[in-house]
């Protein structure tokens, strides 16, 4: 029977269970002031810069796009909290900024 068969699809196997545990640095900034370097400047009164950047590394050995999976119920009540839906992995991103005052 057709539905037995669909229905079959949405039920739990421990089959392809994969460790999804990782290391993330997801965000770090750095940042220094150079104007302690010149402290008888007297036309800037500060300069800073700093880096910022989110998603910088994941370790991990989980062969999917993101080891942090779905954690959302079904409609058949199996729920599918740590199913791997193939989600797009999290971006990284980096931001430089420069901030002068006079």
């Amino acid at each position: 029977d057709a539905t037995t068969i669909i229905n079959s699809f949405y039920n739990v196997s421990s089959n392809f269970i994969e460790d999804g545990s990782y290391l993330r640095l997801s965000y770090v900034t750095l940042g220094y002031d150079f104007a302690k370097l010149m402290p008888h400047q007297k036309v800037l009164k500060s300069l800073n810069l700093s880096f910022t950047a989110n998603n910088l590394f994941t370790l991990t050995r989980y062969t999917g796009s993101d080891p942090l999976c779905n954690a959302s119920t079904s409609a058949y009540g199996t729920g599918s909290a740590g199913i791997d839906y193939f989600p797009i992995p999290s971006l990284r991103s980096y931001n430089f900024t420069l901030n002068v005052k006079f």
